[in-house]
């Protein structure tokens, strides 16, 4: 349920920092394991669709659409909430942590210097998983390959689109979308995860 280190890869990445990749990724997955977490099964042969090529676990898709439905009956004039992603497979959340690495690298330079070992020591290794940690599951440790997390996407009445990511991370918080959320979602059996700071991400807790 989990991948190993030697999968990620860093187009451009020296040696060094491609080593130093594969260590806070290692990091991160060992203190989820130490934290009493377990690697989660994937989900793929129970999924059902929410739109939009979107899935979740069939229990948590049926969920998802009533939020939706809801949702868009109360949005304002030109609002709609809508789905990015639902399940995702260990490979796919691999590709994510992947792909934010380089950024995420790049803005804890400063923080890593002032490490005691250096950008590239223990120290480092151990701030950039927690930061990681905070924003992206490690593969085999996410809600979303269990099939019970979605990421929403935010239409505000400008016609614009908040989609899941930090770029969007203020407006998301000032949107309807996340007020919406905050005094509904839980009737449909979805919760923030307090851990993260993602507007955007909820997980089905009803059981």
């Amino acid at each position: 349920a989990t991948l190993p280190s030697c999968l990620l890869r860093w187009e451009g990445a020296t040696e060094a920092q491609q080593a130093f990749m594969r260590r806070v990724y290692e990091r991160q997955m060992k203190t989820a394991a130490l934290g009493g977490r377990v690697p989660l099964i994937a989900a793929a042969d129970d999924v059902a669709e929410i739109e939009e090529g979107a899935t979740a676990r069939v229990d948590v898709a049926a969920a998802a659409r009533r939020l939706l439905a809801s949702a868009r009956a109360a949005a304002p004039a030109g609002g709609t909430l809508g789905v990015v992603t639902g399940y995702r497979s260990a490979l796919f959340q691999l590709e994510i942590w992947e792909y934010h690495f380089p950024a995420r690298y790049e803005a804890t330079v400063s923080a890593r210097r002032r490490a005691v070992g250096g950008p590239h020591g223990r120290a480092a290794v151990a701030l950039l998983a927690r930061r990681i940690a905070r924003q992206t599951a490690a593969p085999g440790f996410s809600l979303h390959q269990r099939g019970e997390a979605i990421d929403l996407k935010c239409g505000r009445a400008s016609g614009d689109q908040l989609m899941a990511t930090a770029r969007f991370l203020t407006a998301w918080k000032r949107s309807w979308c996340l007020d919406w959320l905050a005094d509904h979602a839980a009737s449909f059996g979805f919760a923030a995860n307090p851990d993260i700071d993602e507007p955007w991400h909820w997980e089905f807790q009803a059981r």
